[in-house]
């Protein structure tokens, strides 16, 4: 967790009872709310409050990019990492 600007006569962390925090979450805001019962996945960035009883976590998407030999022509191809 960290914070956003530094030198500030004032910071304002809050976190409330029953958080889960995933691996390598990241939480960076001068001033943040995190209510009771969230569940943070893993490997968000957190720059926003969180309401009591939401779950956050980012969608995370990878692209396949494959050359073919003879022709040079690219495909591409989304598909979501689990």
């Amino acid at each position: 967790m960290g914070i956003k600007t530094l030198g500030l006569s004032r910071y304002s962390l809050v976190i409330g009872d029953d958080l889960s925090l995933g691996a390598h979450s990241c939480n960076i805001a001068d001033e943040l709310e995190i209510g009771s019962g969230v569940t943070i996945g893993a490997m968000p960035l957190v720059i926003k409050d969180l309401p009591a009883g939401c779950t956050y976590y980012n969608v995370r998407q990878s692209q396949l990019l494959l050359l073919h030999p003879e022709t040079a022509i690219v495909l591409t191809g989304l598909f979501s990492v689990p």
